[in-house]
């Protein structure tokens, strides 16, 4: 439930406006109490006549009857509408300490308590009572000072929550930064490309150290990619040499093998030469 004590009349009307069926509302509701209390049955403080009685506090007045019992009729009523209660000073009465009284109108109550608690108690939820009959200004009063310090409080939590959060984002913002700037320095751009996703996420797009990080990377990824480049020309230039290199050994060994060939042929001529010199001596030998 809202609680409209202390509220605005507009901000009242406003959330009566929006209001989802049931309506529940909740009043406060004076309070009450019973219990034996001792009364003086005369005006007269010289020959005092104090009498124990049982006193019924609620639905706006004060009455008593003889004895707590459903067959004692209540005897008197006194309206706590315009009614006052105030304390007596010890000593007014002989061998009386607690004692108040309650005026309204031309009608007076003065009471007794057993002790100063019960004099506290009794004294306290009467004046609550009477304020409450009178329109509350008390309560109201008391309502706008708690509502006063609830709000008070609320702001100071509100402030504290905020500083908190702000710690936690500048500490977190602080965490991802440096992490950015490591894996600057470890040239690690899967890391980084990670890391940027997050840090755009927390918003801190507008942070010059995550600005100087984006700059670096697109510089990292600038080089990188000229690094590749280079690297797959000087790979083709590798395989281009490898493959004139191939090429030359491989005309080196034909080359050496036509030459072994022609060595073999010639070898093998001159062995033939030689055989047909030595026939023809042995023909001219013969004739």
């Amino acid at each position: 439930g809202v609680a409209v004590v202390s509220a605005p009349y507009d901000e009242i009307v406003e959330q009566l406006r929006e209001w989802e069926p049931p309506l529940l509302l909740t009043f406060r509701q004076a309070p009450e109490k019973v219990g034996y209390l001792g009364k003086m049955m005369n005006v007269a403080k010289e020959n005092a006549k104090w009498k124990q009685r049982f006193f019924i506090l609620g639905e706006g007045k004060l009455a008593y009857k003889k004895e707590n019992s459903p067959s004692s009729c209540i005897r008197d009523g006194l309206p706590l509408m315009g009614a006052v209660v105030s304390l007596i000073p010890a000593g007014e009465f002989p061998d009386k300490f607690y004692c108040f009284q309650v005026l309204s109108g031309v009608k007076a109550f003065i009471l007794e308590a057993c002790d100063v608690d019960e004099w506290r108690e009794w004294t306290a939820i009467i004046y609550h009572a009477i304020s409450v009959a009178n329109g509350a200004p008390y309560i109201l009063e008391y309502e706008f000072e708690k509502y006063r310090e609830e709000e008070e409080r609320r702001i100071a939590l509100l402030e504290i929550q905020k500083q908190h959060d702000q710690r936690v984002y500048d500490e977190r913002s602080q965490d991802i930064i440096d992490r950015l700037f490591a894996a600057l320095d470890q040239r690690d751009l899967e890391e980084l490309d990670s890391l940027v996703e997050v840090a755009i996420q927390y918003g801190l797009e507008e942070d010059k150290n995550f600005q100087f990080a984006i700059k670096s990377l697109e510089m990292m990824r600038i080089e990188k990619q000229q690094q590749e480049e280079d690297e797959m020309l000087f790979q083709q230039a590798q395989e281009a040499q490898r493959a004139e290199e191939e090429k030359n050994m491989r005309l080196e060994k034909e080359l050496m093998e036509l030459e072994m060939q022609v060595g073999a042929d010639k070898e093998e001529i001159e062995d033939d030469d030689e055989e047909e010199f030595e026939q023809e001596q042995i023909r001219n030998q013969i004739a």
